[in-house]
């Protein structure tokens, strides 16, 4: 299994805004449940989340930032 992380386009400068997809490629394996951790560099800043798109419909811990820790996770499966 590896995680995928799909960053922005182009440069993101400081100030702006960019967007960063996570996902996973099973890799034909079948899998309901997910635990991701990403750590996020000190100079970066998570402004938010979103859920919509996500195959994941049942969060056992929501998408959390810790900011301390420098670590951006969740937990979450599919039935």
């Amino acid at each position: 299994m590896k995680y995928i992380i799909q960053g922005p386009a182009s440069v993101v400068q400081a100030g702006e805004k960019g967007v960063v997809k996570v996902g996973v490629d099973t890799e034909g394996e079948l899998i309901n449940l997910f635990e991701v951790k990403v750590r996020v560099p000190e100079r970066v800043e998570i402004a938010g989340w979103n859920k919509d798109q996500s195959v994941v419909n049942i969060w056992v811990k929501e998408p959390v930032w810790d900011r301390d820790a420098g670590v951006f996770s969740f937990l979450g499966g599919v039935p």
